[in-house]
């Protein structure tokens, strides 16, 4: 096996380049999704490990729920991103004050 790699895409024309291009990237694409979906179901299993300790864990579970349902076309609506928006607010002032009095 030789040490001098040859370098396809030099040789290749500017349609066939654009064609490697895009395979590579919709490559990179499912690589990069099915690694977001293997994390997304390792935080479901530790967020269904065991019950919530304190409030603060309670709250990031909520978080995540509802970051979930904003993704959704129902969670797109205005009134629903308001809602969204107010209860991120609220978990997280909340457990805030929960912190501070502790």
């Amino acid at each position: 096996m030789t040490e001098n790699l040859i370098e396809l895409d030099g040789h290749r024309n500017k349609e066939t380049r654009k064609s490697v291009d895009i395979r590579r990237k919709m490559q990179e694409l499912q690589i990069d999704q099915e690694l977001v979906q293997h994390r997304r179901e390792e935080l479901e299993r530790l967020l269904l490990s065991t019950p919530a300790a304190t409030w603060r864990e309670a709250a990031m579970t909520a978080q995540y729920l509802l970051q979930l349902f904003a993704a959704t076309p129902a969670g797109q609506e205005p009134r629903c991103k308001d809602l969204i928006d107010q209860s991120f607010d609220d978990l997280t002032r909340l457990c805030n004050d929960e912190k501070a009095g502790s």
